[in-house]
């Protein structure tokens, strides 16, 4: 499966347009669009770990034309939503811990590259802040994003940074035939990266 993600093409600054060029496929397989994260916890001011270097209102008008060029080509639009501090399997994995307001710390200092693969891959939340805790206004998708989700659009909640870890993200796309993806959302050193890697 073939993964990129819209950093260099889908860009934060003011009158940019983005390039929908790889929205055809030159291999005959089907694409999805995978949206990670666009929750409150990270894009409303009020909320725990809003990216202070992120122009939010941007970021979703630029997701939207993401999600309304793929879909109009018919292509699947996926949504991931992070809930953190439930995964009874967290005892044995990488956990980030944040020491002061800014959130989640992922070091990128690399000991190695498998060590550093291996917290993006099996690294989740957990610290003095909680984060995209189940039923909060923080792990809610952004309000202007919700009508963007439709019937049929899967929504798979993840544990952990990855969206493949521990959920059925993998068979969604196999189940669809995907070949191709496209990954979107916040944040992109940490669960955007984890996707792309683990695709």
């Amino acid at each position: 499966m073939n993964s990129s993600s819209l950093g260099d093409d889908y860009t934060y600054t003011s009158g940019t347009t983005y390039n929908n060029s790889y929205n055809n496929s030159d291999d005959g397989g089907r694409r999805a669009l995978v949206v990670v994260d666009m929750q409150n916890e990270f894009l409303l001011a009020g909320c725990n770990f809003p990216k202070k270097n992120i122009p939010t209102r941007l970021l979703i008008q630029n997701c939207i034309k993401a999600i309304t060029d793929m879909r109009k080509k018919g292509h699947l639009i996926i949504w991931i939503q992070s809930i953190y501090g439930e995964d009874a399997t967290l005892a044995h994995e990488y956990v980030a811990t944040n020491d002061d307001e800014s959130g989640p710390i992922i070091s990128l200092s690399r000991d190695t590259d498998d060590a550093w693969t291996r917290r993006i891959l099996d690294g989740t939340h957990e610290g003095r802040k909680p984060c995209c805790v189940r039923g909060t206004l923080g792990a809610m998708i952004h309000e202007d994003l919700r009508s963007h989700i439709l019937p049929g659009d899967p929504i798979i909640t993840k544990h952990f940074y990855s969206s493949f870890k521990n959920t059925n993200l993998e068979s969604t796309l196999r189940d669809a035939h995907v070949t191709h993806l496209t990954i979107i959302g916040v944040a992109t050193n940490v669960c955007v990266m984890a996707a792309c890697i683990s695709a």
